[in-house]
């Protein structure tokens, strides 16, 4: 594996378009339309972690805050060419540096759990369980499930 010359900058609010681009690469995983206009409009208000490959996005995640400790990553999005080589992690990585500065303790993500057969989302849970994220809750059919992850450790 070749390793890819990246940056990750933020965090800022990112042009619609841009993460629109971005989401329209991953359609297994953001196929709804619905959905993939709300975290693209999302981003444009929300401070967001971006990551690039020479000048094009290829990845950002989005952050909400809760409360004053506690945080969502709203919206994790990566160009499926590039999943596997560690530009998630460091995207990750530095959303939870900025969180912890700004007093964050807790920050969840949520995601369709096992029973949900796609093999799309089995790896988005097998790459959380590689950054340390636990399985906190799971719900009915129509609530959200989430992965906890414990920003202060």
């Amino acid at each position: 594996m070749n390793a890819v010359p990246f940056r990750v900058e933020g965090p800022e609010a990112l042009p619609a378009a841009r993460t629109e681009a971005v989401l329209r690469r991953l359609p297994s995983w953001f196929g709804r339309e619905e959905s993939l206009q709300e975290y693209a409009q999302h981003a444009a208000c929300l401070p967001c972690f971006a990551i690039f490959v020479q000048a094009r996005l290829v990845g950002f995640a989005s952050l909400r805050q809760h409360f004053d400790a506690a945080w969502e990553i709203d919206c994790l999005a990566l160009d499926p060419d590039l999943h596997g080589q560690g530009l998630g992690r460091r995207l990750l990585e530095a959303c939870e540096k900025w969180l912890v500065a700004q007093g964050a303790s807790l920050v969840q993500v949520k995601t369709l759990a096992a029973t949900h057969k796609s093999p799309e989302y089995a790896a988005t849970r097998a790459f959380y369980a590689r950054m340390d994220l636990l399985l906190a809750r799971k719900g009915n059919a129509s609530s959200a499930r989430c992965l906890m992850h414990d920003a202060a450790a």
